[in-house]
């Protein structure tokens, strides 16, 4: 970064010295060529006179590059080219290039041949030459030309200059270039400063950001871009106004982020902010008469630009009075002391032209890199030092995170076996009272009967392994996300769950339709449903409920599918019907119970499926719901 700038300083510092020709062919210093015999002015108070009516006048003021300051009248320059043989090679530049119109009018033998238009009040794409100043090439048809210039928003200059082909060219290719890099160099500290936010979150980054973008809309507009390219039709006043507002937002932001790094005192800062209560007040005030009444106040712009140039200098003054408080206070220095100075150079020279304008302007674009890239340089210091703690403190967090996570998947393993346990119980038990029946009557069974018994045994097995599988592709998933009916899962659970329905006397009652589908793992779906049905029957058998009943709904729910699950046993308690999926709880008095089915589910079904578990006391019991 440091080699780039300095390479990029000798890169400016040559080009600024190649256009210096182009100066010399001002009108009033160009004594070697003699392009030009005289500049003249004159201020149409009357507002209302025509070129023929400024043609047949004689009473002109000489003059040479000064400022006509702010005024509701427009200004008449008369240019005189009689001595100048060979006109086609040159051209007319009018730096003046934030000017509301400017009327162009080529004269021969006291008529006008041509006329040309142009400034923020007209279209650009009627422009002569398409630049962003305000560009002519000359013609052997005129001794002279007439400019009329009318501004109420900036003030008026005769910044004109006269350039052959080759320096025109030269200037213009000068002046796009180092735009073309000003631009892109601020886009790229925008990028920069932003993307260090998003990563470090720290506010003064974002706040420098914001600055960047106000200094890219201020940017745009005064060196004509977004009239040029973008807003190519007549500007109003309300329009200017706007950009000249986001052009104080944009130094007020800036002050705003240098405070912290100044150590002002009370006093200082209480100046500080008054001036720039003052600026914003007649700046409205200024805008709003302007609005209101079309027309200027020449007294309250020349406060506004009097007020501009006390703020900057108070700047100036707090940076030159804290420069030594703090390593910051001196980098600040070294930062915005340049670029403030410009400020006041620029505003000074608005009324007192005693430095070429254009050079101004680059030294401005220059300045403004300068300040961007110093600034990125100090904030990637302190984003070094930023992430060389935050490898610290994310080491240490990972070693915090491992051991979690170690710990958490010992703890999901030891649940998950006392699962598997809970859901076997009843699959063994079963197992056992076949193997038990057919060793009390293995005399009386038939080969019919043995068979059916091992078949009720081999289900009873493939339940087992459907369990485990279940539970163990929440660990280790390589499963497959599928369409499936909720009909088909429960008439797969009914049919497991028959023996003990009977053996309970359970009513069942069905209410669902038959086409009603979800997404998910239909294994870990249709196992916790199992273990639904479990804690149901379990309930209504511990409790001996009269008419004991389960009822299963299937319906859509706001476009989801909802299965409902609901017995007419005892209702949860209040105080523990938030605490039903959490592990280990259970309200069951069997101490060979470890509320692990519920927990286990809750994961399997919102976690694994990203649907939703619910529990709720109904009028007649408890009701168990899947969403989704």
């Amino acid at each position: 970064m440091y080699n780039f700038f300095v390479t990029f300083v000798v890169v400016i510092a040559i080009n600024l010295l190649i256009p210096s020709k182009a100066y010399s062919s001002h009108f009033t210093h160009d004594i070697e060529h003699h392009i030009l015999d005289e500049i003249f002015y004159y201020k149409d108070n009357t507002s209302n006179k025509s070129i023929s009516d400024i043609i047949k006048i004689n009473k002109w003021q000489k003059s040479t590059n000064i400022s006509f300051g702010y005024s509701k009248d427009p200004f008449w320059i008369k240019l005189d080219f009689k001595s100048l043989e060979d006109k086609n090679k040159h051209f007319l530049v009018f730096h003046d290039y934030l000017i509301d119109k400017v009327n162009i009018y080529y004269v021969k033998d006291n008529s006008v041949k041509k006329e040309f238009t142009w400034g923020l009040k007209s279209d650009s794409n009627k422009n002569a030459i398409h630049f962003r100043k305000a560009s002519f090439p000359l013609d052997n048809e005129l001794d002279s030309i007439y400019l009329k210039v009318h501004s109420q928003n900036y003030p008026i200059t005769s910044n004109v200059e006269l350039y052959d082909e080759i320096n025109f060219y030269k200037m213009m290719g000068f002046d796009t270039a180092l735009t073309n890099i000003f631009f892109v160099i601020i886009f790229l500290m925008l990028f920069y400063h932003a993307f260090l936010y998003f990563i470090t979150k720290v506010k003064i980054y974002i706040y420098y950001s914001v600055y960047l973008i106000l200094l890219i809309i201020t940017a745009s507009f005064s060196t004509n871009f977004i009239h040029l390219y973008l807003l190519t039709e007549p500007l109003s006043n309300l329009q200017i106004s706007i950009f000249q507002f986001i052009g104080l937002l944009m130094i007020f932001s800036l002050i705003y982020i240098m405070k912290p790094f100044l150590k002002i005192k009370v006093l200082c800062e209480k100046i500080l902010n008054i001036n720039i209560l003052l600026l914003f007040s007649l700046f409205i005030i200024g805008r709003l008469y302007l609005l209101i009444t079309n027309n200027i106040s020449e007294t309250l712009s020349l406060l506004l630009n009097f007020s501009f140039i006390l703020l900057i200098a108070t700047v100036i003054f707090i940076l030159l009075k804290t420069y030594k408080n703090s390593l910051f206070s001196s980098i600040s220095m070294i930062i915005w002391f340049p670029l403030f100075s410009m400020f006041l150079l620029f505003a000074s020279n608005q009324f007192f032209v005693f430095v070429d304008p254009l050079l101004i302007e680059y030294l401005l674009k220059f300045v403004f890199i300068y300040e961007t890239i110093i600034i990125s340089l100090i904030i990637a210091y302190k984003v070094k030092n930023l992430e060389e703690k935050s490898i610290q403190l994310e080491l240490k967090a990972k070693e915090n995170e491992i051991f979690m996570l170690r710990t958490t998947k010992l703890a999901a393993m030891g649940e998950m076996i006392n699962n598997i346990a809970h859901q076997w119980k009843q699959p063994l038990a079963r197992v056992n009272s076949i193997l038990f029946d057919m060793n009390y009557s293995i005399e009386k069974c038939t080969k019919q009967d043995f068979q059916k018994a091992i078949d009720l045994i081999e289900n009873e097995v493939i339940e087992m392994s459907k369990t485990i599988s279940s539970f163990s592709q929440y660990f280790h998933p390589k499963k497959v996300i599928t369409f499936f009916k909720i009909s088909e899962v429960i008439e797969e659970q009914i049919k497991y769950f028959t023996s003990d329905f009977n053996k309970n006397q359970i009513e069942l009652s069905l209410n669902y339709e038959n086409d009603i589908s979800t997404e998910g793992y239909k294994e870990e779906y249709s196992q916790v449903v199992s273990v639904i049905l479990q804690n149901a029957i379990d309930s209504l058998k511990t409790n001996k409920v009269n008419n004991p009943k389960i009822t299963i709904y299937i319906h859509n729910k706001e476009n989801l599918p909802l299965l409902e699950i609901e017995n007419n046993g005892e209702k949860i308690k209040q105080e523990d019907i938030n605490r039903v999926f959490e592990p280990y709880f259970t309200t069951k008095n069997d101490k060979h119970n470890n509320g692990i089915g519920l927990y286990m589910s809750k994961m399997l079904i919102e976690d694994g499926m990203k649907k939703r578990l619910l529990v709720e006391n109904t009028k007649n019991g408890v009701k168990f719901s899947i969403l989704g």
